[in-house]
């Protein structure tokens, strides 16, 4: 019979994993784990800290406002700045602050994007193209 603690350890691991596994969410360890094979391998445990947030921008076309203009759906480029994302169809929610009523469906912008700590993507700020100029947006990126 096969020694049946390297199997024992790795369910362990994933049940902790699945129950939120460290005790500080915002503490970090290294785990030794013991393989099938006998080898031990060192595996990050994250725990529940947050990411970092970052900003990018972009320019595109709007393609629709969600019910109540808190949301944009935006036909985009890819994104320059701390954001890596292609171009792509793409909606986003719009910050408090960011005055989304004097756009139409079609308006080519250049927007700034937050990529908050809880994984969403928030417009905070958007300029259109034709009337503002393709260098709308240059006193918000920082250069």
């Amino acid at each position: 019979m096969k020694d049946i603690k390297p199997i024992v350890i790795n369910l362990l691991i994933i049940a902790l994993a699945g129950c939120g596994g460290a005790k500080d969410p915002a503490s970090s360890q290294v785990v030794d784990v013991q393989t099938s094979s006998g080898m031990a391998k060192q595996m990050m445990d994250h725990g529940e800290h947050a990411m970092e947030e970052s900003m990018g921008h972009a320019t595109g076309v709007i393609r629709s406002f969600g019910e109540q203009s808190n949301t944009l759906t935006i036909d985009h480029g890819p994104f320059k700045g701390g954001i890596e994302m292609g171009a792509m169809t793409m909606r986003y929610d719009v910050s408090e602050g960011v005055d989304v009523s004097a756009f139409t469906e079609n308006a080519e912008v250049a927007f700034m994007v937050k990529h908050g700590s809880d994984g969403s993507y928030r417009i905070t700020a958007l300029c259109n193209i034709k009337t503002d100029g393709a260098n709308c947006l240059d006193d918000n990126i920082d250069k």
